[in-house]
């Protein structure tokens, strides 16, 4: 069997809390063999001993935040991969130590997506470099197994460690200037526009990486980035198509579309019919008048690709979509 390196070769040392729900420990175990077999060493948080008094939770609320708060202190990882999503990570919002993040030398990855969409979000409303939406530890023993997924989140985190605190600061034209060996890297196409003339337009903003029903619920919080001028980028899982029309409902209501330099649809796994997804996408594309460009191969699919929150993103008349990449 082939193994592929998910991982940047600078990395030695992964961070793995559980900061939402309960864990496969099986899963895990497969993890870390399989990071022994690639020199890496996993650190793994106390949540399969810690006491819960939900069973929907890897843990209670006090130690969940402790055992965050302690990775993000920890200057021998070199990022913390989260174990799972599914729900609870919200609940650390208020109590994550952001200053010690901004005072790092370089920001700290901090990896997953689905639920882990909140810590990102919360790390963009405070000006923090960091989120890096990919698969969770959960399934890296599944990520080293594919070519692909693997190649996306190595080079995802390599370009991060080339940008770092650039992400948050310094336009395209910037970065380049000052990180030379990154270039403009096709990584896949937009084949559909949900706008008016469904014709796609040359864009070129920073990109935000979502949950939808979790960027949805954080909606009225402090714990909401400013989305002017960036592109967002929504997947979904398991909800009806009334469901997800009601979160778009919502965002739309809260000014969050209109802010929006556009929106991007990723992968909407198991949330019904396509004919009801593409009538709800061309009805909110009209309403907020914002151009809306699917498919982006990102969400709970079989495989999905590797993002960096906020990171620069370009998509051409062609529906070609460029991220900054090592060459």
């Amino acid at each position: 069997m082939i193994i592929y390196n998910p991982l940047p070769e600078s990395f030695r040392c992964i961070g793995v809390p559980a900061p939402a729900s309960c864990v496969d420990k099986e899963k895990i175990g497969d993890g870390c063999r399989m990071a022994e077999r690639l020199g890496v060493k996993i650190s793994v948080g106390d949540f399969f001993s810690a006491p819960r008094g939900e069973k929907y939770f890897s843990s209670d609320v006090p130690y969940r935040m402790e055992e965050m708060n302690n990775f993000l202190h920890n200057g021998k990882i070199d990022m913390i991969l989260c174990a799972r999503g599914g729900y609870g990570s919200a609940y650390l919002l208020p109590s994550l130590d952001y200053e010690a993040l901004k005072n790092r030398k370089f920001p700290l990855a901090i990896g997953g997506f689905s639920d882990i969409t909140a810590l990102h979000l919360a790390l963009l409303s405070k000006n923090i470099a960091g989120g890096i939406a990919c698969p969770m530890f959960g399934h890296f023993a599944d990520i080293c197994r594919s070519e692909k997924m693997a190649s996306s989140m190595r080079e995802t985190l390599s370009a991060f460690l080339k940008m770092g605190d650039l992400l948050m600061s310094s336009p395209p034209e910037k970065i380049l200037e000052k990180r030379k060996t990154l270039r403009w890297k096709k990584i896949c196409s937009c084949r559909h526009s949900f706008g008016e003339n469904e014709q796609i337009l040359p864009v070129t903003a920073p990109v935000i990486p979502a949950n939808l029903t979790l960027l949805t619920r954080l909606c009225g919080t402090p714990y909401l980035p400013d989305f002017s001028g960036k592109l967002l980028l929504l997947e979904e899982v398991g909800e009806l198509p009334r469901k997800v029309d009601f979160s778009f409902l919502q965002l739309l209501y809260a000014g969050v579309f209109q802010k929006c330099a556009g929106i991007l649809l990723g992968q909407y796994t198991n949330c019904g019919k396509r004919s009801e997804l593409y009538s709800i996408f061309r009805r909110f594309a009209r309403m907020s008048q914002k151009p809306f460009y699917g498919f982006i191969p990102f969400g709970h699919g079989k495989e999905t690709l590797s993002l960096i929150c906020n990171e620069p993103c370009r998509i051409e008349k062609n529906g070609s979509l460029y991220l900054l990449r090592e060459h």
